[in-house]
């Protein structure tokens, strides 16, 4: 039985930034149809337009927006997609993803429930669907889950494919120099205005690959986006920026780039060593 959610069918929106995929996109939707859907907001670069029109054909109830985005930023899209959805006072809850995310209709569901059953006027929840990895890099902190109402979840900050609702975040902006980096940045906003409930609700599984072609661009891109936000972020959170005490740097990745070796993804989260990201593996 499909499980519907108790929020109002106007009430959500789903925003999707896009770029340099859309054959993936179109097959993601494919297993997706359910996005066909006027509560869904896609966005597409003006230069990529021709690139995506099969894929816009197939979806016509979809909201498109286009934009200039010259950077390849992800927050700069993300934002483009936000001043979009907010222009539609019906919605309630905003649910940022990603164009290779994939997930079910009734995880999407899952996650709203699950998001409104944790979520009071004077506490405020930020609710995460459960990457199929989770059940292994998150198996202590699964020991904490609780059930409120009929819905489970434990608390984590969790990005990718999450669930806020419209009134807490109406006031933040996007940093176009945030780049792929923008959930962080958002996160810590979202905590300098007094929300600490971050959760996964396990019942909202989705998948996602890494490093596939298009998105932030080649590894080198990556790096330079990436060393860009966290500047940023340091600029605007500079004591939680700071936390960790040290600067972690990869410094045989470093090395071998600056040898002419070309790592095939970057150090942070990747299962392998970052000695064994270049040359052999």
């Amino acid at each position: 039985m499909k499980l519907k959610s108790r929020q109002s069918t106007r009430r959500y929106a789903v925003m999707i930034p896009t770029k340099g995929r859309s054959d993936r996109i179109q097959k993601g939707f494919r297993k997706m149809p359910f996005l066909n859907d006027d509560r869904v907001y896609v966005g597409v670069e003006h230069r990529e337009i021709e690139d995506y029109k099969s894929f816009m054909d197939e979806n016509p109830k979809v909201n498109y927006v286009f934009y200039h985005n010259p950077e390849g930023s992800v927050s700069f899209a993300r934002q483009q997609l936000k001043c979009s959805a907010d222009m539609n006072h019906s919605h309630r809850s905003y649910i940022f993803t990603d164009d290779n995310a994939v997930f079910t209709e009734t995880s999407l569901h899952s996650l709203l429930n699950a998001h409104k059953d944790c979520t009071t006027d004077t506490a405020p929840c930020v609710m995460a669907g459960a990457h199929s990895t989770s059940a292994h890099f998150d198996r202590h902190r699964r020991k904490l889950m609780e059930t409120h109402n009929v819905t489970q979840s434990y608390p984590q900050p969790a990005m990718i494919f999450y669930c806020v609702s419209t009134e807490v975040c109406k006031d933040y902006i996007f940093p176009h120099d945030t780049f792929g980096l923008d959930d962080r940045h958002f996160f810590l906003w979202l905590m300098s205005k007094g929300i600490r409930d971050f959760r996964v609700c396990p019942d909202a599984p989705y998948t996602k690959s890494r490093y596939q072609k298009g998105g932030q661009g080649t590894i080198q891109e990556r790096m330079l986006k990436c060393g860009r936000a966290i500047e940023k972020i340091s600029r605007d959170f500079p004591e939680w920026a700071g936390s960790s005490g040290t600067l972690r740097l990869p410094w045989q990745l470093i090395l071998d780039t600056l040898s002419g070796k070309t790592p095939d993804r970057l150090a942070g989260g990747a299962m392998r060593s970052e000695t064994k990201l270049s040359g052999d593996k």
